[in-house]
């Protein structure tokens, strides 16, 4: 559950995948009353955001990594709700993850506080078939989205749950004895409890390459997001103001660049209002505002917004790790573009650092801030320091990537292309 974008989907952009078809189980679960603590709450600064994150480690933590343990992965989370995907043939582990998802939230359903008592409700379905997937890569943060009649069904199944209810498919149910449910109406059951222990857990999934295209939400989608969240939460809650950075970047990858500017503004004016200001989605909208100022070469200005963006240093590291390298990367190559070479150095070796106490030296992520350092060192007239970074890169990309890959090939030829220069260079001191 610490990953922001699940294991699955990051195994396939690895290979060089961005979008597939599987067979798959998928579990909808909606935590009911989860928004209406959160709106209550957020309304007394740090005490209520203590109860809040209480709740959460409580409730949605134990929730979310129990489909983990049951050979699960998050496909999305929004709100109070989250939807997880299991292989097909893992019925009776899917059920179990409900099961212990139900009973967390049962055993945490009264939460009370200085300000009030709140009731958590779980209701969940469950749904088999086909489920799309689709890697799309942001300007400030990849975005996936998972769809398919599997995903339907899970959801249409959930609607039909009351408190505290899990509901399948009566063919579904039917698939296990293990299964103990009964009859909601003529085609979905109530899952009440499994008569047998779970399966086997060391399942994978077979991945099917899409032929159905692209799926992309539309604008429209989006308005349709802000208004439930406005409803829910309120005009001035950060999960609603970040929908205009979700807005933004939908309008930047249609072209419209000054249509894209305005929503980041408008999410940035508005996200400082808040208190304690919200860093994380605040951070999207300046590094957004800062990549506009960049496209133009107006780079004083993008300079400020990027540095603006950076979160403070006592953030914790896994928001740090996904919201800081982009506004890094970009600091160092505008102080590069500068000639401020020193300046450039520092802050790719800020990227550098925090890769590596995220995710560690050996991470294929390293390599690109590397080809960087490398470059900054040659135009500091340092060869050998720049040959010490980009044979780092290369080992990286080697393991990583192949040998043949793009990028692997890029880093290659520059790393011969320097060693022809340190070799021409020393001829010419013997003469």
């Amino acid at each position: 559950m610490n990953q922001m974008i699940p294991d699955f989907l990051l195994a396939q952009s690895t290979k060089g995948k961005t979008q597939g078809i599987l067979k798959a189980l998928v579990l909808n679960v909606d935590v009911e009353g989860f928004t209406a603590l959160t709106q209550e709450l957020m309304r007394h600064s740090q005490a209520g955001g203590k109860v809040i994150a209480d709740t959460i480690n409580s409730v949605f933590f134990p929730a979310m990594e129990a489909t983990e343990t049951k050979v699960g992965f998050l496909g999305r989370i929004s709100g109070d709700t989250f939807t997880a995907v299991f292989p097909e043939n893992q019925l009776i582990q899917t059920v179990s993850a409900a099961i212990a998802i139900r009973d967390t939230v049962m055993n945490h359903s009264r939460q009370t506080s200085a300000w009030g008592k709140f009731k958590l409700e779980a209701r969940m379905g469950i749904g088999l078939g086909n489920v799309e997937w689709q890697i799309v890569k942001g300007r400030n943060q990849p975005r996936y989205w998972f769809s398919g009649d599997a995903v339907s069904e899970a959801k249409k199944a959930q609607t039909k749950a009351n408190s505290n209810q899990i509901v399948a498919s009566k063919v579904l149910c039917e698939e296990s004895e293990a299964i103990v449910a009964s009859d909601l109406d003529t085609d979905f059951q109530i899952v009440n409890e499994l008569a047998l222990p779970g399966s086997d857990r060391n399942q994978t999934m077979p991945v099917q390459e899409s032929n159905t295209g692209q799926y992309h939400p539309g604008c429209g989608e989006f308005s349709e997001i802000q208004d439930m969240q406005e409803r829910a939460l309120g005009d001035k809650h950060p999960f609603t103001l970040n929908v205009l950075n979700q807005l933004a970047e939908y309008h930047w990858e249609k072209g419209d660049r000054e249509l894209a500017l305005q929503y980041y503004q408008t999410a940035a004016r508005k996200l400082k209002q808040i208190s304690p200001p919200e860093y994380p989605y605040l951070s999207v909208s300046l590094c957004g505002i800062g990549h506009y100022y960049y496209d133009k070469a107006d780079y004083e200005n993008a300079l400020e917004y990027y540095l603006c963006a950076l979160l403070p240093e006592n953030s914790p590291l896994e928001l740090k790790y996904f919201y800081d390298l982009d506004a890094l990367s970009q600091i160092s190559s505008i102080y590069l573009k500068q000639g401020k070479r020193f300046e450039a150095m520092v802050f790719c070796n800020k990227e550098l650092a925090l890769i590596s106490a995220s995710v560690g030296d050996d991470h294929i992520a390293n390599a690109g801030s590397l080809v960087n350092l490398g470059n900054i060192f040659l135009g500091m007239g340092k060869p050998q320091k720049a040959m010490k970074s980009l044979n780092k890169a290369l080992k990286l990309r080697k393991a990583h990537l192949g040998d043949e890959h793009i990028l692997t090939r890029e880093v290659y030829e520059l790393v011969l292309q320097i060693k022809a220069q340190m070799n021409c260079h020393k001829v010419a001191m013997n003469y």
